[in-house]
């Protein structure tokens, strides 16, 4: 009697253990629909992103249109080539706004190829200019350190700020013309009473007859 009613018990207890096990599968079956549908909602999103990006790099227009790509100041597009490029595009499928995208590189490279040009240019020009005044039989060698000094008064006096960053920017603050324009310039204020203080009243010069003569 005593065993039956152990067995008896342990059925019962398994049978609610049974139960119980029964009861939390449709909780994890609507867990694992849950994560399902999760997932193809996240898919699904995906390829509309994906989708949206393929439609902004595809689809060639029925004429390509450069008009609004922003350039350097001074650069324009070149017909011929534009016309080359838009004949390539088209033949890629690209949209208007990936044609756009690559003329702006394209003109980037070109702009910074010419600059790197320019000053590479600049600088042999300015390497001419220095060995000019150096071998000036005027105001080179020896002569040079004398000249400089004296032109640079008739710089500071006479020379606009204007003036002077346009030189810069050229290099021809080193040319040997400009120099010994300066130079002579200089000889002529130092002859002059505005930097001689004990000149005679009624010599002084203004500073067109010191560049111009009286």
């Amino acid at each position: 009697m005593t065993e039956e009613l152990n067995q008896q018990e342990q059925q019962n207890s398994q049978g609610i253990l049974g139960n119980k096990q029964e009861e939390k599968q449709p909780e994890a079956k609507d867990n694992e629909q849950s994560e399902e549908k999760s997932k193809v909602e996240n898919n699904t999103e995906k390829e509309k992103t994906e989708n949206s990006e393929e439609e902004e790099i595809y689809g060639k227009p029925e004429n390509y249109d450069f008009s609004n790509v922003e350039l350097a100041q001074g650069m324009t597009l070149e017909p011929e080539s534009t016309k080359e490029f838009s004949e390539l595009a088209a033949k890629c499928n690209l949209s208007q706004k990936t044609a756009d995208e690559f003329v702006k590189i394209g003109a980037k490279l070109v702009e910074k190829s010419v600059n790197n040009v320019f000053a590479q240019l600049q600088a042999e020009q300015i390497e001419q200019y220095k060995l000019a005044t150096n071998t000036d039989p005027e105001i080179g060698g020896e002569k040079l350190n004398e000249a400089l000094d004296i032109a640079e008064l008739a710089y500071k006096e006479f020379a606009t700020p204007k003036l002077k960053e346009f030189l810069r920017q050229a290099g021809l603050n080193y040319h040997n013309e400009v120099i010994k324009t300066f130079r002579n310039i200089g000889l002529k204020m130092k002859e002059s009473s505005i930097f001689n203080a004990d000149s005679p009243q009624g010599q002084n010069k203004t500073a067109a007859q010191i560049l111009y003569g009286s």
